[in-house]
């Protein structure tokens, strides 16, 4: 149990002229045992050498709770629940303490065990002090920020998996906590003005902002409920189930891509109008998802997420703050604790069977989505401005009714010309128009501005050329029976999806090539 080195826990053991071990708290205790021992005053000398690492460690879960007496605190905090650490010292520190706990406590310190990865360098070689390669973590916070620091290991250390620290990653978090920032600054722009009543739950904690009535929602507001109650819930069930990672990664997709770059850009077709109750419900549904979503991102950046909170207006005087408020409580409903078998305690988690919240919001939006992609590649690929308003045409039998209902939107989104934008049930010609299918809607972009007609024949005889070739070659990949019968079957349906998108993205510009041709 003993080490000779400088530094650790010096042995509390002492020794007379003829040996005799004197263990006590400190010296004037050895000292008061050696006088009862000898009957006169002895010299002692304590052991030189310093209690192993692990041994003193192992030792930690009640020595620090006053052990051996049996305080209050030992007999509330022991056992724990959980342990996290580093999958490198389950045999170094995990195990001696689970043996020594019950040695000398007869109970385990915790019931779960949560093995993380190793934080690495940029290399990947493992972090040494003797190596003189490892990171002062301030010099990350004073740069990036303790925020973006915390996320990446958070995301980054999933169990399985050690994290390669190095720049891109940080910045892409400091990012996200801009973005973040930036979408809270133009909020509360919108928001000085507006009326944001508070719901009063009987526990104060969980106080947040009402709701609008539903007559009063939008599409793009429906469908950003929805898909906030979807990701709170799945959030809830990827954290007990330890997938710490893969949580943080679900709030960073909807937090940066659903609420600032869809939401937010939507929501400013409401915000500039005229009507005051329109522009009352839209910045309510603003201010309740931010809100929400501040408690579901607040374990993964808690500084950023505070700032917030606090200058969120009337949300201070019931929560404080938002370490105090209450996880969100349609996620928090589907799960309960119960018992095993021994008399542990366990999460229980209970998925009533019932449909999404608003199914029909989130497919009507995905279609708007799908659109407006459909535009922003055609921009892309023609090289026009994407501040350019263009004239546009769309046809759908089915869902004429919806994109007539929502034309600022997609003007909006897409930037089209509202003015020049003909929405109906009936097909069109397509040799005035670029057409693309978005589902079973005909999407056309008028060609008048568009770049000269012959070199844009040369551009796509040239990407139909290049499509074919790629397609050839993905065709015979799967036609060889070697291939199928070696290669893992996620690569062989990996390999048949990229053969139907190429099949598919060929159609496409065959029709085009041929418009353009006629």
């Amino acid at each position: 149990i003993s080490r000779q080195l400088w530094w650790g826990h010096r042995i509390p053991v002492w020794y007379g002229p003829d040996g005799q071990q004197f263990c006590a708290m400190d010296e004037a205790d050895a000292r008061a045992q050696a006088r009862r021992h000898y009957g006169a005053d002895e010299a002692l000398e304590q052991d030189p050498d310093v209690l192993d690492t692990w041994y003193s460690s192992a030792l930690w879960p009640f020595s620090t709770l006053g052990w051996p007496q049996r305080t209050d605190d030992l007999a509330r905090y022991y056992p724990t629940s959980v342990l996290e650490t580093g999958y490198d010292i389950l045999f170094f520190w995990v195990a001696r303490m689970i043996m020594m706990g019950l040695k000398l406590t007869g109970d385990v310190p915790f019931r779960t065990v949560y093995l993380h990865g190793l934080v690495r360098v940029e290399s990947g070689a493992k972090m040494s002090k003797s190596r003189g390669n490892t990171v002062d973590p301030l010099d990350i916070v004073q740069e990036f920020g303790a925020d973006a620091l915390r996320y990446a290991l958070l995301t980054g250390i999933a169990p399985g998996n050690d994290l390669k620290l190095n720049r891109n990653r940080l910045e892409n978090n400091r990012n996200f906590a801009n973005k973040m920032w930036n979408a809270f600054r133009f909020l509360r722009t919108h928001l000085a003005d507006a009326e944001l009543p508070l719901t009063r739950p009987a526990n104060a904690f969980a106080t947040t902002y009402r709701l609008p009535e539903s007559q009063s929602l939008g599409l793009a507001d429906r469908w950003v409920l929805a898909r906030l109650q979807a990701v709170a819930n799945e959030t809830t069930r990827l954290a007990d189930a330890w997938q710490i990672g893969e949580a943080g990664a679900l709030l960073y997709d909807f937090l940066w891509h659903e609420l600032c770059d869809w939401y937010l850009e939507a929501a400013k077709v409401n915000l500039r109008s005229a009507e005051r109750p329109v522009r009352q419900a839209t910045a309510r549904v603003l201010a309740y998802v931010l809100e929400r979503g501040l408690r579901l991102l607040h374990p993964f950046m808690p500084f950023l997420t505070e700032a917030i909170w606090q200058a969120m207006p009337g949300l201070t005087e019931p929560v404080p703050s938002v370490m105090l408020a209450r996880w969100p409580e349609q996620a928090r409903a589907r799960f309960g604790r119960g018992r095993r078998s021994d008399g542990t305690s366990v999460m229980l988690t209970r998925w009533p069977e019932q449909a999404p919240a608003d199914a029909q919001a989130l497919e009507d939006f995905a279609l708007l989505q799908k659109i407006v992609r459909a535009v922003r590649n055609l921009r892309a690929e023609y090289k026009l401005d994407p501040g350019q308003r263009l004239p546009a045409r769309m046809a759908s039998v089915r869902r004429a009714a919806l994109l007539a209902a929502n034309r600022d939107l997609l003007c909006a989104l897409a930037r089209l010309d509202a003015a020049a934008l003909d929405i109906g049930p009936e097909p069109f010609d397509d040799a005035p128009y670029i057409a693309v299918a978005v589902e079973d809607v005909t999407v056309g972009i008028a060609r008048a501005g568009l770049p000269d007609p012959a070199a844009e024949r040369q551009r796509l005889e040239s990407a139909v050329q290049d499509l074919r070739q790629r397609l050839a070659r993905s065709q015979a990949l799967l036609a060889n029976d070697a291939f199928r019968a070696k290669a893992p079957a996620e690569v062989v349906n990996r390999e048949q999806d990229k053969s139907q998108r190429l099949t598919q993205e060929l159609e496409q510009l065959a029709r085009r090539l041929q418009a353009a041709q006629a």
